[in-house]
């Protein structure tokens, strides 16, 4: 079976009733925010830019790449981007969209984002799956963990090379 391509492209107003009827998996709350939530945090501080994720005019999935104030408690590296809020709707799941999205995101931060060297995020202890997928694409764990709202996170970090 031929899989589906995904698209990422940046969040509009427009998309926001979309995300009335999407769903984070059982339990996926606690690992990461509901687009709605994440989009009135950018809503509040432009240093976050929120993206949607779509397959065949879908919207699939969501994040955030946030880049500026704020993102030192994660990284010294001042031309660092964080990967936030990233989910993909509970029935897209168990698709390869969110490994899609991972193989894509160097390439879309390099084409938006041309000062940023380097993609940081911060993954819970607990959420394995979400931990087996980052480094499958590259991300790298230095040490670092930060006490997060749902637990230890540790911060994978993957140096672009474009």
């Amino acid at each position: 079976m031929k899989e589906k391509l995904v698209r990422v492209r940046p969040y509009q107003l427009v998309d926001k009733q979309l995300f009335c009827s999407y769903h984070l998996g059982k339990g996926q709350d606690a690992f990461t925010l509901h687009p709605l939530e994440a989009i009135k945090l950018c809503e509040e501080e432009p240093e976050r830019h929120p993206f949607i994720i779509e397959r065949e005019r879908k919207i699939v999935g969501f994040f955030v790449l946030h880049i500026g104030n704020g993102t030192e408690v994660f990284s010294k590296n001042v031309r660092a981007a964080i990967l936030r809020a990233f989910s993909i709707d509970v029935n897209e799941q168990g698709q390869g969209v969110a490994k899609q999205v991972m193989n894509q995101l160097p390439l879309l931060v390099h084409q938006r984002f041309p000062e940023i060297d380097e993609i940081v995020l911060a993954v819970n202890k607990k959420n394995v799956p979400a931990r087996k997928l980052y480094e499958s694409v590259g991300f790298v764990w230095h040490g670092k963990t930060l006490d997060g709202r749902s637990g230890l996170q540790d911060v994978l970090h993957l140096r672009l090379s474009l």
